[in-house]
């Protein structure tokens, strides 16, 4: 697996603010965000990947599918976090953050983060 593969990428689209691979239990595997230290950019990481847990369990609890994916629009930034599967032999969670104005985001992550997933099993 290539944990550069985002980074290298998406960095090449004005706006791409950073990236993160996490396991499940949200141990950072690759972290970076332009504006932070990595400390703290592994800190906001880890609380994308709380809120995308949360949003699971409670899917859980009301008997509906987790979503396998989420986008998050603030006042300044678009947030896609993505799970490659809870039932993969791999499960990992995918965080890219955008500024809000780009609105190609959501479609450049998936084509990326779906061949860093193939790229698990090959």
């Amino acid at each position: 697996m290539d944990v550069e593969l985002l980074d290298k990428e998406l960095s090449k689209v004005k706006g791409y603010r950073g990236s993160a691979i996490l396991n499940h239990t949200g141990d950072c595997i690759q972290c970076n965000l332009s504006d932070f230290l990595p400390k703290e950019a592994e800190d906001r990481f880890l609380l994308y990947n709380d809120i995308f847990k949360n949003i699971h369990i409670n899917f859980k609890k009301l008997n509906i599918e987790p979503p396998e994916n989420i986008e998050i629009e603030t006042s300044d930034r678009r947030v896609i976090i993505v799970c490659s599967g809870e039932e993969g032999r791999v499960h990992l969670h995918i965080i890219v953050i955008f500024d809000k104005s780009v609105s190609v985001g959501k479609i450049l992550t998936q084509k990326v983060t779906s061949r860093l997933i193939d790229s698990l099993y090959s």
